[in-house]
């Protein structure tokens, strides 16, 4: 029975390890661009080299640094409450 505990406790302690290690990861792979920004998706750098290279019109452009910026004022704004 004792064993069962001792199992069960390392089991736990593994899971609660794993769980840290994916947050780290998730952090890791959204993390901030070189201009300081985080979309998840696509930093302005990547957005900017995409129009110079003709990947995206610049409608497209427009479309999606306006909402790229609407996450980073929403971020802003959620890190200034805390």
């Amino acid at each position: 029975m004792a064993d069962l505990f001792v199992w069960g406790g390392v089991l736990i302690v593994l899971l609660v390890v794993l769980w840290f290690v994916c947050l780290w990861l998730r952090k890791w792979y959204l993390g901030t661009s070189e201009d300081g920004f985080s979309s998840g998706l696509w930093s302005l750098v990547d957005l900017r080299r995409m129009r110079e290279q003709g990947e995206i019109t610049e409608d497209e452009y427009e479309t999606l640094h306006g909402k790229a910026l609407a996450v980073h004022e929403h971020d802003s704004e959620s890190t200034d409450a805390d």
